[in-house]
């Protein structure tokens, strides 16, 4: 090798080192990379193995697609037919709706309750009248006129 050969080495081999020391701070220290995961903290993570008793790509083609569900109704197909407010309107009415069905389940109880007193009074009665009737009956045979 010549002078010359040598000196353009040395030359190139300084500008690659200029290039390398611009660079080098640049890097990552070993103290910077310590709050990354580290091969062990990796190895608590499921594997290939770990993750082949779970569904397959085959398994899960049994399900719907995307494109399967395009044919149902969508949020903003929704938003036409209802909004929060008609939803709101809706409910009130139907809250009414079940007070006033309340309001006659009550005056329908009532009206049974009142109905099952009468025929219970009415079962007094008929009670009393029929013994009337036996005792007659009993007095009439006794005295030969039946």
């Amino acid at each position: 090798m010549t002078q010359t050969s040598v000196e353009q080495q040395l030359e190139n081999l300084d500008r690659r080192l200029a290039r390398v020391e611009q660079i080098l701070p640049t890097l990552a220290a070993k103290t910077d990379l310590e709050r990354f995961a580290t091969k062990t903290d990796l190895e608590r993570f499921a594997t290939k193995a770990d993750l082949e008793r779970f569904a397959t790509k085959a398994d899960l083609e049994r399900f719907a697609t995307k494109a399967d569900l395009e044919r149902f109704a969508t949020k903003a197909d929704l938003e036409r037919f209802a909004t929060k407010t008609d939803l709101t309107e809706g409910l009130a009415q139907q809250r009414a709706l079940t007070e006033s069905l309340r309001d006659e389940l009550r005056i329908l109880e009532d009206s049974h309750w009142q109905l099952a007193r009468t025929v219970a009074a009415n079962q007094v009665t008929l009670q009393a009248v029929a013994h009337t009737l036996d005792t007659l009956v009993l007095r009439l045979e006794a005295k030969g006129v039946i």
